[in-house]
């Protein structure tokens, strides 16, 4: 009787011992999943790069095309005693600008130049008209004008044509051309006025120098 509840108890614990054992066993982890070796990569982002714009140009319509009107007025003092006593002691020098006042830097510019002198009275008339090619340059660094004062210097020569009138000298009216030239000193303000001296060397016209000290100024409106 006994033989077979020891066997069976034998049986039960070898049962009992297998089953702990396959409890006690670690399940393997999964495996990765595969990479698809199609697929493309991802974007990258490219820095941001961000550049200053260059500065603007300077604008410079001011001095090439517009139209802008204004006055030009001085006085002129012959210095020949005997050119004064046949005309005057004193002339007006004066004439009308169409554009902007000129601006003048320290490396120079040349242009073309011209103005009316004139005087009258009874028995007695000047008129003239010095037509020059003119040279002017700034004094020191004034590289950029128009901001301010900006004071220059030059030279001119050319031609002079005059009208001259005098019955106590028996001077006949009637136009004649003769030459000159002239050292300047001045200063402008913007493009909008000038303050100039000049002194005017002429040749001789009808037995009289007509050479003088001139001082003018000009406007733009």
């Amino acid at each position: 009787m006994m033989k077979p509840v020891f066997a069976f108890l034998a049986i039960a614990t070898i049962f009992a011992t297998g089953s702990s054992f396959a409890g006690a066993q670690t399940p393997a982890p999964n495996p990765p999943a595969p990479t698809d070796p199609a697929a493309p990569p991802a974007p990258v982002t490219p820095p941001s790069t961000t550049s200053t714009p260059p500065p603007p140009a300077p604008d410079t319509s001011d001095s090439k095309g517009r139209f802008v009107l204004g006055p030009e007025i001085g006085i002129y003092i012959p210095t020949d005693a005997r050119t004064r006593a046949a005309f005057g002691d004193t002339w007006v020098d004066y004439g009308i600008g169409f554009r902007p006042i000129q601006l003048v830097t320290r490396h120079g510019a040349a242009g073309l130049d011209f103005n009316i002198i004139s005087t009258d009275g009874t028995g007695r008339k000047a008129f003239l008209i010095p037509v020059t090619l003119i040279y002017k340059q700034a004094f020191g660094s004034s590289d950029e004008p128009g901001k301010g004062l900006t004071p220059y210097f030059g030279v001119s020569a050319g031609l002079l044509l005059a009208d001259l009138r005098s019955d106590n000298y028996n001077v006949h009216s009637g136009f004649r051309a003769g030459y000159g030239g002239t050292a300047l000193i001045g200063v402008t303000y913007k493009q909008k006025a000038y303050l100039e001296a000049r002194y005017e060397e002429f040749s001789k016209i009808k037995g009289f120098d007509l050479s003088g000290l001139n001082i003018a100024t000009g406007f733009r409106f």
